[in-house]
């Protein structure tokens, strides 16, 4: 349509022509303007279609030689490089003269040249390689780690003319995965050598990974199956789960008891990003239980060193109330006569004072500080005081007997340690014969 569309030249140019011609010019006119028309029409659009070809190719050689991958086309015959492209020059700091018609062994790097040319007969049997890790090697001797990528242009006879070889520049690529691969291992060695039982799960609650002694503490590698039921022997999520905090970003510890063992843990729980976008949650587990017991009989033992501290200080006032009592009661005593009837109620009186007096000093044995104090002793008066605090507490079915010899050697101890050895030995028999009765026997021997 293009060729025929100019059927008629303008009539300035065919005009001055046919004054100079024959009638049978003049019946020729309109096919002699359609044939002049076509041909100058042929021309201009010929003209047109070599602009368009070399515009398609000025562009095809820009991208050709500005891409970020290398190119290059290689002979099959004798695997001599044919072309390249700039970006090729530009990462090897090779020239095209440094290049063109020398071996393709010569950009690689010795350490993969056996496997460069295994690749090179791969590609004259298929014609094709996709994806190949190799290493070229820059002017300077340096290394460029790539992915090979070939195609073949073959003939009409199906034959390789040539190939059209692509690499990509992983070096930085490599780097960052060898980066990666290292700090993983370091990481993962580092949750494998801790004591504290430690796993990662998905947002679905599925156990990603397990350390040692996550494994060793219930009993398998759990991973691929439900945390929930593994860990806490439960068939739906913990109600202590915090996964709704932990995917925003949170990092969450708490204490739980787990159901399974009754023990109680203190748990951390934190944020793993992983690469596809998704969150999974780390939780450290450790173990308070003991912990905890520890804690409740030291506020014990706090709370019995106020009660001591309490009785020593109500023990020095009582023994303040019983001075004067004593004392005057001693002076009656020596002021009354000998028939008086008073005589006999005024020592009793003075006997329980005696024995209340007796009794404030096991008190402030029992309460005293200095916990830590050994001095050298002699432990009859110790064994002798704990036995009367006990027979005031314990009923008379219980006979106590003593055998405490006198001569044995004195020791280094603390006076309040020996005095509640003694208290704890004589309540722990008490108690075993608390329903029945029967005897207490204490003895002291060299």
């Amino acid at each position: 349509a293009q060729l025929w569309a100019p059927i008629f030249l303008p009539s300035e140019i065919v005009w001055p022509i046919l004054k100079r011609v024959s009638i049978p010019g003049i019946i020729l006119y309109p096919f002699g303007t359609l044939l002049l028309g076509s041909i100058l029409n042929y021309f201009i659009h010929n003209e047109n279609l070599n602009k368009r070809l070399l515009d398609s190719e000025r562009k095809f050689r820009i991208l050709y030689n500005k891409s970020p991958d290398m190119y290059v086309s290689i002979s099959p015959d004798d695997a001599s490089i044919q072309l390249c492209n700039e970006t090729l020059l530009k990462k090897t700091g090779y020239s095209r003269e440094d290049i063109i018609g020398t071996p393709i062994y010569k950009m690689y790097h010795d350490d993969c040249i056996d496997d460069v040319k295994k690749t090179f007969q791969q590609f004259i049997e298929t014609g094709v390689i996709q994806n190949k890790e190799l290493i070229l090697k820059r002017k300077d001797g340096t290394k460029i780690d790539v992915t090979l990528n070939v195609s073949a242009v073959r003939n009409e006879e199906d034959q390789i003319k040539y190939s059209i070889s692509s690499w990509r520049d992983i070096t930085k690529f490599k780097k960052s995965e060898k980066a990666r691969k290292e700090s993983e291992e370091k990481y993962r060695s580092m949750m494998e050598a801790m004591d504290d039982a430690t796993y990662i799960c998905s947002s679905k609650y599925i156990v990603e990974y397990m350390n040692p002694a996550m494994i060793k503490k219930i009993g398998q590698d759990a991973i691929g199956k439900f945390c929930h039921k593994v860990i806490h022997g439960l068939d739906k999520k913990c109600p202590w789960c915090v996964f709704e905090k932990i995917i925003k970003g949170e990092s969450i510890s708490h204490e739980i008891t787990s159901p399974k063992d009754n023990r109680t843990y203190h748990i951390s729980n934190s944020p793993v990003f992983q690469a596809n976008g998704s969150v999974s949650k780390l939780t450290i587990f450790r173990d308070v239980t003991d912990f905890r017991k520890m804690e409740t009989q030291l506020q014990q033992a706090q709370r019995m060193e106020s009660i001591g501290t309490l009785a020593g200080g109500i023990a020095h006032d009582f023994n303040n109330i019983l001075f004067p009592i004593a004392g005057h009661t001693e002076m009656l005593l020596e002021d009354v006569p000998e028939d008086s009837p008073f005589k006999d109620r005024l020592n009793k009186i003075y006997t329980g004072t005696m024995r209340a007096s007796e009794l404030v000093k096991q008190i402030l044995t029992f309460s005293r500080q200095d916990i830590n104090e050994l001095k050298l002793m002699n432990i009859q008066p110790i064994i002798k005081e704990a036995l009367k605090l006990i027979r005031s507490t314990i009923p008379t079915t219980i006979e106590i007997k003593q055998d405490i010899l006198p001569d044995c050697g004195a020791i280094k101890a603390d006076p309040t340690q020996i005095h509640q050895i003694i208290m704890n030995l004589a309540t722990n028999s008490y108690h075993a014969m608390e329903d029945t009765g029967g005897e207490l026997k204490v003895s002291l021997k060299e």
